[in-house]
């Protein structure tokens, strides 16, 4: 049964599994090219209850479109202990979809947790990906309609939140 998160708030939701997705705890964080980053630490809920973890690593960076700022937040599914949590999270909850799809449907609950925010100052955008070399790592097939970039990466899920535009401010 595919899941099928929403955004709630500050959260996401699938009706049908029960399982819920809080806002991630955000730390700086080194990336493991050396580089500065941040560590999402994720928490999956069922009932009120802890069912799984996730941290993953993620950049930031400030980009200028049409004028405006817009902060792009990237989280990089490459990660083996990613893919460890991930999977264990799959059994738990009983998910009997494709390895590609179920990663790709939690993906999107990652990113809606943060489409539901309706009092940001600047536009943001965040992407989950990963790459054809983790997918393959982890056994699992890149299906023929999904197309790599070709630095080899894969984009699994996207939300954007606009700018809250304040009263009286010209849009």
């Amino acid at each position: 049964m595919p899941i099928h998160f929403k955004p709630v708030v500050s959260s996401a939701a699938d009706e049908k599994s029960g399982v819920s997705i809080p806002q991630p705890r955000m730390l700086p964080a080194t990336l493991p090219d050396g580089g500065d980053g941040i560590e999402y630490q994720y928490v999956f809920r069922r009932n009120d209850e802890s069912i799984g973890a996730l941290g993953i690593f993620g950049s930031e960076v400030a980009l200028e479109k049409q004028g405006q700022r817009e902060w792009l937040y990237t989280l990089d599914l490459t990660q083996d202990a990613a893919f460890k949590s991930l999977f264990r999270l799959k059994q738990t909850i009983g998910n009997a979809d494709g390895a590609f799809d179920f990663l790709r449907d939690v993906a999107c609950g990652l990113v809606s947790v943060f489409a539901g925010q309706k009092d940001s100052t600047e536009a943001q955008r965040t992407v989950v990906v990963t790459s054809v070399e983790a997918l393959t790592r982890h056994g699992v097939d890149v299906p023929t309609e999904v197309h790599p970039r070709p630095d080899g990466t894969i984009a699994l899920a996207e939300a954007s939140v606009p700018a809250l535009v304040a009263p009286g401010a010209n849009p």
